[in-house]
């Protein structure tokens, strides 16, 4: 059975702004910590190495492709899966929200190796938390019953 999540660029570089904007806050550093719509050259050349990271998780499992839209040129990387047709498809929204988690989170995990490095220990936790994460609902399945 083949499944398809969709992430958009713009809501996870969205977040990843959100996330570093954030922490240079509360590290009273904001203009140095923080990233913003100027690095989005650097921090999408981080969202492509995430992307592979992301492909390498799912190894035989599926690939993740990019699309963009003509009309608005948005861009969108589509997650095709190939699972057996017992996989939990209630699980389909949990799997995109973890995708999108390990995307966001590998960037900041690059971004800060650059601004923060005390938090590069916290993404990189959180990467391979995340990771665990995709494998378990990847390999969910409905359970079969007797009668």
């Amino acid at each position: 059975m083949e499944v398809l999540l969709n992430i958009a660029k713009k809501s996870v570089l969205e977040e990843i702004y959100r996330l570093t904007g954030y922490t240079g806050l509360k590290a009273g550093d904001i203009s140095h910590v923080s990233s913003s719509s100027d690095d989005e050259a650097l921090l999408s050349g981080y969202l492509d190495e995430a992307i592979s990271q992301l492909g390498d998780i799912l190894d035989r499992t599926g690939y993740v492709s990019e699309t963009t839209d003509t009309t608005t040129q948005e861009i969108t990387y589509v997650v095709t899966l190939n699972l057996p047709s017992n996989w939990k498809q209630e699980l389909k929204s949990s799997l995109t929200k973890a995708c999108t988690q390990l995307l966001y989170n590998y960037v900041c995990k690059q971004w800060f190796a650059l601004t923060k490095r005390e938090d590069v220990t916290h993404y990189t936790e959180l990467c391979q938390s995340t990771a665990v994460v995709i494998r378990r609902l990847l390999c969910e399945r409905i359970n079969t019953r007797r009668k």
